[in-house]
Parts: structure tokens; sequence; C-alpha cells
């Protein structure tokens, strides 16, 4: 299996993982890749593309921001992790990158929902 399928395997596994758990049990966490409670960073760092991580972390936090578009929060992302492989001039970390923009434009809407929900909730409460 390649490293661009078995990344999206986690990242589908992780998605799948993070489904089954009810909103009240979820805390929200902008320590790195991954679905909630599944950080593959350290799957990033020994594919040397680490450079993408605080991408994510943004990206976490970006969904985390009461009222802000789930659209604009990923092509953020995909923007700042372009950015971050131009920078490391890395072509696999452009691979991951698309991967990873990927994942969350098709498969992200419920952690985005989830995101949403806990942090206009502590706005509002």
């Amino acid at each position: 299996m390649s490293t661009n399928s078995s990344v999206l395997l986690l990242m589908l596994l992780s998605i799948a993982t993070v489904s089954s758990f009810s909103i009240v049990n979820i805390t929200q966490s902008h320590r790195g890749c991954g679905a909630v409670g599944i950080n593959i960073t350290p799957i990033l760092n020994s594919a040397n593309v680490s450079e993408i991580t605080p991408c994510c972390i943004q990206h976490d936090a970006c969904y985390s921001t009461c009222n802000i578009s789930k659209s604009t929060c990923d092509n953020n992302f995909y923007t700042c992790m372009k950015n971050a492989c131009t920078k490391a001039a890395s072509s696999v970390c452009f691979k991951y990158a698309k991967i990873f923009y990927e994942i969350v434009k098709r498969l992200g809407l419920l952690s985005y929902e989830i995101s949403q929900a806990v942090s206009c909730r502590k706005k509002t409460g």
C-alpha cells in the first residue's frame, strides 16, 4: 500500500471513529493533524511533511470559531498547506496537502458541525 493510500485509509478510519462519539464526549483539540481524538502527526513526521502540522492546528481552530463557514476554513487550510509545501520545496508535501484538503472538504462536515456546536454554545452560554 502506498503512503498516500495509507494516510487516506487512516483519515477515513478516523472520521468513521469520530462519528461513533456523542457530542458530549468530544473535547476540542488543536494539537495536530487527524480527526478528533486521533493524531496522525507522527505519520507526517516520518513522511517528512511535518511542515503542514501548523496548518492542521489552524484548521481545527477555524472549525472552532463560531459562525465561520466550513468552506472558508477548508480553503484557508489548503492555502496554508500549499504555502508550507512551497517553502519546503517538497512534492510529497503537495500530495499530502491535496489528500488532506479533499478529505476535509468531502468528509469533514461532522467534525465541523461538532466544533461549531461546542464553540457557539460556549459563546452563548
